[in-house]
């Protein structure tokens, strides 16, 4: 019975977080929207960087919600210095006996590509961005948000 208990306490917890996340993910997406309607060619400059600081919080968004599901029902996010990496891993594989796979693995090949771009932006204060490759990174985040909402309630699904 407690098992059956702490696991509808973690199902509302991640309902709730989620929801949160997809309000900022929804702000954070129109930010980028309205930014595309202003230039809709590729950015350079300051309009980069802004381009760049969608994407990244965008993923920032999505990693969120995977540390919320290692927190509630993997016992905690991994540690170490790949820690974004590990956690991100996890996401594609079940825990057995706990969950099922939270993302597919084509969602993670797409996230994967964005956690790479986060860490090159957070590690080069915007000097090595390339104009074209953030413009194809930015549209990808459309997608990506599509697919990555279907695949979060399928697997809070699984958990009810």
């Amino acid at each position: 019975m407690k098992r059956d208990m702490r696991r509808q306490t973690a199902l509302l917890a991640l309902t709730s977080f989620i929801a949160s996340e997809k309000e900022m993910i929804e702000r954070t997406l129109a930010g980028l929207e309205d930014l595309h309607s202003h230039h809709p060619g590729v950015c350079t400059g300051h309009e980069l960087r802004a381009e760049a600081s969608y994407i990244h919080d965008f993923y920032n968004s999505a990693e969120n919600i995977f540390r919320q599901v290692a927190e509630q029902l993997n016992g905690g996010i991994p540690r170490g210095e790949s820690w974004h990496k590990l956690l991100l891993l996890e996401m594609k594989n079940p825990v057995p006996d706990e969950r099922q796979a939270v993302i597919s693995e084509a969602l993670f090949s797409k996230l994967d590509l964005l956690l790479k771009f986060r860490h090159l932006f957070r590690n080069s204060y915007g000097v090595l961005l390339d104009p074209a490759k953030t413009r194809e990174l930015a549209l990808t985040s459309f997608e990506v948000k599509k697919q990555l909402y279907a695949e979060l309630d399928r697997f809070l699904n699984t958990l009810s």
